[in-house]
């Protein structure tokens, strides 16, 4: 079951989560441009890696 799981993420999900991380990696570059860490862009990787986190746990 963990593993029909597993795979169903890697198809489905993965690609948008890698979308996700390179808008965030363009936000970032962004605010660092204007020369700030946003706070919105942490909170957003955080939520990401807990995410994660939970489905692999």
């Amino acid at each position: 079951m963990g593993t029909f799981f597993l795979v169903v993420f890697c198809i489905l999900i993965f690609p948008l989560i890698l979308r996700f991380l390179a808008i965030n990696i363009q936000v970032a570059a962004i605010e660092r441009a204007s020369g700030e860490i946003g706070c919105a862009t942490l909170i957003l990787i955080a939520i990401m890696v807990s995410i994660l986190i939970a489905i692999f746990v």
